[in-house]
């Protein structure tokens, strides 16, 4: 496994449009140097493009413990529920907090690693982990939280 290094803000690339992940591409590999990165940094959550990837894949992990890690390939949310006001940081964006508004619950569909389909709900913290490493998938950043 390997350290990545970590796009920052105004790098260009992170506002690329991510592509999904084609069935044959093994993003094993890339997973785990996506986990060695995050919690080198000390983070909850990791996007591809946040690593200079442009593929549909995130990671979290909203543990204190590193229990509950979790790899979302070509996730789409599927239903949304309540919201909730939320002072999230990024590796992307260091040294800024942003208040977003976001959904409290959320019903994701994803592929795991070994390509099976998985429909999920998801609340609190990791509903929220979710929709901020999706939001690197399409090009958005807290920052254009600010600006809105």
């Amino acid at each position: 496994m390997a350290v990545l290094d970590i796009l920052a803000f105004p790098n260009p690339r992170l506002r690329n449009k991510s592509v999904d992940v084609e069935e044959h591409e093994n993003m094993r590999g890339v997973v785990n140097n996506m986990v060695e990165t995050m919690y080198t940094h000390q983070g909850v959550g990791l996007a591809a493009p946040q690593i200079g990837i442009r593929k549909n894949l995130i990671i979290f992990d909203p543990s204190d413990d590193m229990s509950k890690l979790t790899a979302m390939v070509n996730p789409i949310i599927k239903a949304k529920d309540g919201e909730v006001y939320t002072n999230e940081e990024c590796l992307s964006v260091p040294n800024m907090k942003a208040r977003i508004k976001r959904s409290k619950n959320i019903k994701v569909r994803y592929k795991d690693l070994d390509g099976d389909t998985i429909t999920k709900d998801f609340s609190g913290f990791e509903s929220i982990c979710i929709q901020h490493e999706m939001d690197h998938l399409k090009g958005k950043l807290i920052i254009d939280y600010i600006a809105s």
